[in-house]
């Protein structure tokens, strides 16, 4: 993948981060704001690691592991938006580029598969 596609998933962890520290300090939003750091922050190291895998099995392990993440991630950032606990706006921005990241590992573990050597 291309050093664009690298910054976008950063700047979507710092995203993240900005989110769950816009949070309200209370028992519950401090729990969803550190899961949702926790899964936000992993889909872009997991796709690091990616980078350095030894095997193709290996890549593509990791590669599914990120877009995991991404799908864990959109799951707290729609129970964040349905509890009403944090600023709509951040949040369906933080929503719609989640689900853009999801689409591109996606077609990405779809594409490495189909290019799988048959054994």
């Amino acid at each position: 993948m291309d050093a664009a596609f690298r910054a976008r998933l950063l700047e979507f962890g710092l995203r993240t981060i900005q989110l769950a520290s816009a949070l309200p300090k209370t028992p519950a939003a401090s729990v969803l704001a550190r899961q949702l750091v926790r899964a936000g922050t992993s889909v872009g190291a997991n796709f690091e690691e990616a980078d350095g895998a030894f095997t193709r099995k290996d890549w593509l392990y990791r590669l599914n592991v990120a877009k995991s993440e991404a799908k864990e991630t959109c799951y707290w950032i729609r129970l964040i938006k349905k509890a009403r606990i944090g600023p709509e706006a951040l949040l369906t921005s933080a929503e719609s580029e989640n689900i853009e990241i999801i689409k591109i590992l996606t077609s990405s573990v779809k594409t490495a598969q189909l290019k799988r050597p048959k054994f």
